[in-house]
């Protein structure tokens, strides 16, 4: 065994809060000193303390994100022969599902049947959870079921094209594929995936902030002449933002799309009764010392209740407002500038006022706010407001879900 290589019996003795090794990627890092700020709290770690937690860390961060952990903390190359399928912690994704094949699906309801089945618990509750008794969430759904088609007959229809433009650039269909997080929770490949779907489609992607897969990974899967633009949850260090803004430019997306429907994460029950990790299902964790950290009185720890969604999302800023958008504007240059999350009249107004070329009207699936609207009913009032203020053809409004 060469000298550089760590053995994994070495591993598995660093398996305490006081002392916590992880492999991730070959690698094996201390990450005792990085614990307290682990936005996902302390519990997801020590649930993987001394083990190789690869699979676990892929499924929500991508890769370049182990370029945050100082330098320090790597300590050298496992030594895969050491290793046992014990050491390695899984998703609990069923890949020997027998799934249908793809023609096979022929809605949505397909599908969701199938990830059902195969997906793991964590990864499926976050993906079908909604806001607190899911009111709005199956509304989303049930409203169309109450808007009927007023058909027009005799007519040509031997040729049909639904292509169209959105903030002025061509795509092949009146729709985009939206901006929805962690994708490697469904498979292995992640937003790429959806990279390389929506060129052969000729669909425009929106790149998520809270992808498993960077935005590094989804712009250079992008084919030459692909449209892109990138949602952007705002983050609290306006640097940090700025430089994002500055990536995205770099790359030639061509549209900036700032959510602003959850300045704070929603309550979303099912997510949190999955949890990411109980505190009783860590025995690693010295639980009379990090007991603090799981006291519900204390608000600002409620991370650690909060299941997949809260984990993730701790950066978002609670103070964006609309004196922030001039700055925003001006980070953007020539990329377009959308606010996703538009559920009123009054706000569409503002939008323009505010020089925002596209508002898209969401209640974020249902997520966020119990007995919000739907984008479908959001709509007739957002268009009657931009009409009584002669607005209606200076600025492009979008539905969403």
């Amino acid at each position: 065994m060469a000298s550089n290589l760590v053995p994994m019996d070495e591993v598995r003795k660093h398996s305490t809060t006081n002392d916590c090794w992880i492999v991730f990627h070959g690698k094996v890092y201390d990450i005792t000193s990085f614990l307290s700020e682990h936005p996902g709290g302390v519990s997801i770690i020590a649930e993987h303390a001394g083990m190789d937690a690869t699979a676990i860390f892929d499924s929500i961060h991508p890769k370049t994100m182990l370029r945050m952990l100082p330098k320090h903390a790597y300590i050298g190359e496992i030594d895969v022969s050491t290793v046992k399928p014990s050491d390695v912690a899984t998703t609990l994704r069923d890949e020997q599902k027998n799934i249908p094949p793809l023609d096979s699906m022929l809605n949505v309801f397909d599908f969701k049947a199938a990830s059902s089945k195969c997906m793991a618990p964590q990864g499926w509750n976050y993906y079908i959870s909604g806001a607190e008794d899911e009111i709005t969430f199956r509304e989303n759904q049930a409203v169309f079921s109450r808007i009927w088609f007023r058909p027009r007959v005799l007519i040509d229809v031997s040729k049909i094209d639904i292509s169209s433009t959105i903030l002025g650039l061509p795509s092949s269909a009146p729709f985009y594929v939206t901006a929805t997080a962690l994708g490697k929770l469904a498979h292995p490949d992640g937003e790429c995936a959806i990279t390389r779907a929506c060129f052969a489609e000729g669909i425009v992607q929106m790149i998520p902030t809270l992808s498993s897969c960077s935005m590094d990974e989804q712009c250079k899967a992008a084919q030459a002449g692909q449209i892109q633009f990138f949602q952007l949850y705002v983050n609290k260090d306006r640097e940090l933002a700025k430089n994002t803004i500055a990536k995205a430019k770099a790359y030639g997306i061509k549209a900036l799309c700032v959510t602003v429907d959850a300045p704070q994460l929603g309550r979303r029950e099912r997510d949190m009764r999955q949890k990411l990790l109980k505190l009783q299902d860590a025995p690693k964790l010295e639980q009379q010392k990090h007991a603090h950290k799981y006291d519900r009185k204390q608000t600002q720890n409620k991370k650690n209740l909060g299941g997949v969604a809260l984990s993730i999302t701790s950066f978002i800023d609670p103070s964006l407002n609309w004196r922030d958008i001039h700055w925003i504007r001006e980070q953007c240059g020539a990329m377009k500038l959308v606010l996703k999350g538009i559920q009123c009249g009054e706000d569409a107004v503002k939008a323009v006022e505010y020089g925002v070329d596209a508002i898209v009207l969401s209640n974020h699936g249902g997520r966020q706010l119990d007995y919000g609207r739907s984008g479908i009913e959001i709509l007739v009032e957002v268009m009657q407001f931009l009409d009584a203020h002669s607005m209606r053809d200076r600025i492009e409004v979008w539905v969403d879900g």
